[in-house]
């Protein structure tokens, strides 16, 4: 039953809560600290739900793809993200293209840091999304789901489902967060592992506001 009630929560709650709270001429959003503490609140409480459904039937952490990264394909992906977060982390300095720069500045106002407290919670937010939310959209569906539907519409629905959980800002971002979120959990049934996974979206998010950072000080203007 609590498998049941978190797909629900997975597949429509959140994505439907996501997608109202983002819709044209919704007033004013919150502060960043209340959409973190928010979100993270929310990952929290889906997590537990889970870790108790685990703990009821004594399932392990490995059906969850959290094994020990040992097989060839995990560590393989392991490799990969290394490769990614070193290639992040020193780009994060470079300067953005003019086409980017609006996309940037939209991430500088909804999402990266600006003050210590908001980084301080920003910390909490990344562990939250990047590892809470791959445990229940990429390991808990991706156990959850196939049995009912076959593993290939088990990787849609998990990818269209969390794409939808990003909200709906324009088209190309709607899009863009459902291939996104295709590619990951593609990449999750290769390896069986979400610990690389985990690290890239972490990393991600860490070098993103560090390089979020980097950019609104150099645009800021000398004294």
């Amino acid at each position: 039953m609590l498998d049941h009630i978190l797909a629900i929560l997975l597949l429509i709650v959140v994505p439907m809560r996501a997608l109202w709270r983002s819709r044209p001429g919704r007033p004013a959003s919150s502060t960043k600290i209340t959409r973190y503490i928010s979100t993270i609140g929310m990952v929290t409480g889906l997590l537990a739900l889970l870790a108790t459904s685990w703990l009821i039937t004594g399932r392990s952490a490995e059906a969850l793809g959290l094994a020990a990264p040992t097989s060839t394909p995990s560590l393989i992906g392991l490799g990969i993200a290394v490769v990614i977060f070193i290639t992040l982390f020193l780009g994060r300095n470079k300067k953005p293209k003019p086409s980017q720069k609006e996309g940037i500045e939209a991430a500088q106002r909804d999402l990266f840091p600006e003050t210590p407290k908001e980084t301080r919670l920003f910390l909490f937010l990344c562990l939250a999304v990047g590892g809470g939310w791959e445990i229940l959209y990429r390991g808990f569906l991706l156990y959850y789901l196939p049995s009912m539907i076959g593993l290939f519409w088990a990787v849609i629905i998990a990818a269209v489902a969390y794409g939808a959980a990003h909200g709906f800002k324009n088209p190309k971002q709607f899009v863009g967060s459902i291939v996104s979120a295709l590619v990951f959990t593609v990449a999750y049934v290769a390896t069986s592992n979400l610990w690389w996974l985990m690290l890239i979206h972490i990393g991600v998010m860490l070098i993103g506001a560090a390089a979020s950072k980097a950019i609104s000080s150099n645009s800021e203007p000398a004294d």
